[in-house]
Formats: C-alpha cells, sequence, structure tokens
C-alpha cells in the first residue's frame, strides 16, 4: 500500500482496517460541521446579501473548497472501505485476492 509504505498482510490488516476507519471518521466529522457551518453562512448571507466583508467570502470560499474535498474524499474511501471488509469477511488479504483464481475459496 503506497499510503502507508508497507504491505498489508495477514498480521497488520487489522491495523490498516482501523487506519481506514479512524480517517472515515474523522473526513466524517469535517463534512458534518462543514454542512453546518455552510448551512448558516448562505443563511446569513440571504438575510444581507450586500455583504461585502473580504475575510468572510475568504472563509466561505476556504470552507466550500474544504467541504468539497471532503465529498470526494468520502465517495472514494467508502468504496475502498467496502472492498478491504470484504476482503476481511472472505478471509483474504489484498495479496491473496489478486493471485487467486475467479470464484476461488480461501484455504484457511
Amino acid at each position: 500500500c503506497p499510503w502507508i509504505n508497507n504491505c498489508v498482510g495477514f498480521y497488520n490488516r487489522k491495523f490498516f482496517i482501523q487506519l481506514l476507519a479512524y480517517v472515515y471518521l474523522s473526513l466524517t466529522v469535517v463534512w458534518t460541521t462543514s454542512v453546518w457551518e455552510l448551512g448558516s453562512r448562505i443563511y446569513w448571507l440571504s438575510q444581507r446579501p450586500a455583504s461585502s466583508d473580504v475575510m468572510f467570502v475568504l472563509r466561505t470560499t476556504s470552507l466550500t473548497i474544504a467541504f468539497c474535498l471532503t465529498t470526494l474524499l468520502l465517495g472514494a474511501l467508502t468504496n475502498f472501505i467496502r472492498f478491504h471488509v470484504r476482503l476481511v469477511v472472505d478471509n483474504y488479504t489484498t495479496i491473496e485476492n489478486l493471485e487467486r483464481e475467479e470464484d476461488a475459496k480461501s484455504k484457511f
């Protein structure tokens, strides 16, 4: 796995799944707080449409970018986690999954 600079095998699979879960939880917290903050900013702008405060606009822009990136990462990580949980359920490591034949069952 290039993100952790190590091969994910039988003995460190638990830690890899934990890493995925913690990253997913962190992204979920960022996404949830971003939605809440963006909602309040949109409501505030609807009440005062002539606002031209530079810092407010910069913070709203950075918050919108963070929200978009978090949404993209959550979408990609959801599929990545689903794949690796399926491997855990089937009792395969990533390397064994790449080397196995179609519809083969685990030896263990």
